[in-house]
């Protein structure tokens, strides 16, 4: 519908794309993207919608952003295959024989058209099979991967990590996030070793108790790697620490750029060392994926051309 409107049969160069399709924001395809909410097809694009992408840091009413299977394919592209290719060329293939910690995780709202909605990282781990296999790759089950609304998974990410002593990268959203996993390690590893050791979940833990009872089935006592923690945590936390945990850990895999640069600084100085390098996210949003890194522990980035339309305005175009 939206192509008819603007004469896309007679479109044949850029140069007539862009004189014919105006730019526009959000609420300019907010009406266009109500009725594809509702089930409507070929309204924005022919192709069929399986998912909405929710945007991070809306104010407001939330955003959605159709999704369409060609567009997962692409992320997919980049976040894993192109991204692993760029780490293996530069610190070998090593790191893919040990787990990663994965530090994403949201849950997909199912919608009336059947579509679901939820956050970028939410498609991973939607159809059953690739659950399974989510579970093989990565140290966190799927109650913290896809939690339940207002279930707090600080714990359950650490608890099920530090069990795992062959780890060798973790991923997250932003370099903030793992900060914050390593802090609560440090503000609550005597807890967190106890249980490993008990196989138990501490009572001061607040989770609901459905939550907690699925959590159970899947932990043993665990008293040999309890005691290996216990040993590197009683050296203190004055020196990077990470790789005396996960003595194999080589990267970490998020935004750590600008905007993230004192977090990742004080990962690197005080956590990480210089031993486990930085893969960063290009730019990428909700709305798209626009740019790839092209080198471990270097934030600049390149622009990825096959995976959105991208229109550079001079900064001082009033258009």
């Amino acid at each position: 519908e939206y192509g008819r409107a603007h004469g896309f049969s007679e479109i044949h160069t850029i140069a007539e794309y862009q004189k014919r399709v105006p730019l526009g924001g959000y609420e300019d395809f907010a009406p266009y993207i109500e009725r594809m909410v509702k089930g409507e097809e070929n309204i924005l694009v022919a192709a069929h919608i399986n998912h909405f992408n929710k945007t991070s840091g809306t104010l407001g009413s939330p955003k959605y952003i159709p999704l369409s299977d060609q567009q997962t394919s692409i992320n997919g592209k980049y976040h894993a295959l192109y991204a692993n290719g760029v780490i293996s060329k530069q610190i070998g293939y090593s790191w893919n024989n040990g787990k990663g910690i994965y530090l994403a995780e949201g849950r997909a709202e199912v919608l009336e058209s059947g579509a679901t909605f939820g956050s970028a990282s939410t498609i991973m781990a939607k159809d059953g099979p690739f659950k399974n296999m989510l579970s093989q790759i990565y140290t966190s089950p799927i109650e913290a991967r896809q939690p339940e609304p207002g279930v707090v998974t600080r714990y359950i990410h650490a608890r099920f990590a530090l069990e795992e002593p062959n780890v060798t990268y973790i991923g997250a959203t932003f370099s903030s996030v793992v900060l914050e996993f390593f802090t609560y390690i440090k503000n609550n590893h005597e807890m967190l070793v106890r249980d490993i050791e008990t196989g138990t979940i501490d009572e001061r833990v607040d989770l609901p108790d459905e939550v907690k009872e699925s959590l159970l089935k899947k932990i043993k006592p665990n008293p040999g790697r309890a005691q290996e923690l216990r040993q590197v945590f009683s050296q203190g936390f004055q020196s990077p620490w990470a790789k005396k945990i996960w003595k194999n850990l080589q990267y970490i895999y998020c935004a750590a750029g600008s905007n993230f640069a004192t977090y990742t600084e004080k990962l690197k100085k005080q956590i990480l060392g210089d031993d486990v390098h930085v893969f960063y996210f290009g730019i990428s949003a909700s709305e798209g994926l626009f740019s790839v890194t092209y080198k471990m522990d270097q934030p600049m980035s390149i622009l990825a051309p096959d995976c959105c339309f991208m229109e550079f305005i001079d900064v001082d175009d009033d258009t």
